[in-house]
């Protein structure tokens, strides 16, 4: 497995030009040997095809369950803007391979899922990678042990909510918490 997993990525980077560091499992189909195979060859994150038509954030990166299929998001997409005063912030994870807009006639499904969905001021537009390397720099920023500094090692900024006001921690820098 680690040796395909190697020949895999080699192959990739070589046409991408630039590190693979995650992958979608083959008929969403996946076991812990896998994994470990996955997480030593150096990949970061899976996705599964198991929906949870919810918008939480991912507890596993290599047990990434998506929201929803790109053939279900439509149905989805007024609970993804409903307020919800216990959720801070959600994840609209949809899921799909292109060659189904030809297969399935679904390109204007598509376009008019994407119109509804884009131009959000406040919504965040980012790929999987960027998702799970914002939520680990989020999730390890150091916090002192009166809990008045916090100290961001990773390379992006974080924004935090403290007091109703937004904080943004930038990369090696500390911030007090008043």
């Amino acid at each position: 497995m680690i040796s395909e997993l190697y020949d895999d990525r080699r192959c990739l980077e070589s046409l991408a030009g630039y590190p693979v560091r995650g992958l979608s499992y083959p008929y969403g189909e996946y076991f812990d040997k896998f994994i470990d195979a996955a997480v030593f060859s150096g990949l970061e994150y899976s996705r599964t095809v198991q929906a949870t038509y919810g918008f939480t954030l991912p507890g596993d990166f290599m047990k990434w369950h998506p929201t929803c299929h790109q053939s279900e998001a439509e149905k989805l997409v007024g609970k993804f803007f409903e307020k919800d005063d216990h959720v801070r912030i959600k994840l609209f994870y949809i899921w799909g391979h292109s060659y189904e807009f030809d297969r399935d006639n679904t390109w204007e499904y598509m376009e008019n899922l994407l119109k509804e969905l884009s131009g959000k001021d406040d919504v965040w537009y980012a790929t999987n990678i960027e998702i799970k390397d914002y939520l680990t720099a989020a999730r390890n920023l150091t916090v002192t042990l009166d809990g008045s500094a916090l100290y961001n090692r990773y390379g992006i900024p974080v924004y935090m909510e403290n007091n109703d006001q937004i904080i943004k921690v930038d990369p090696g820098e500390s911030v007090t918490i008043k």
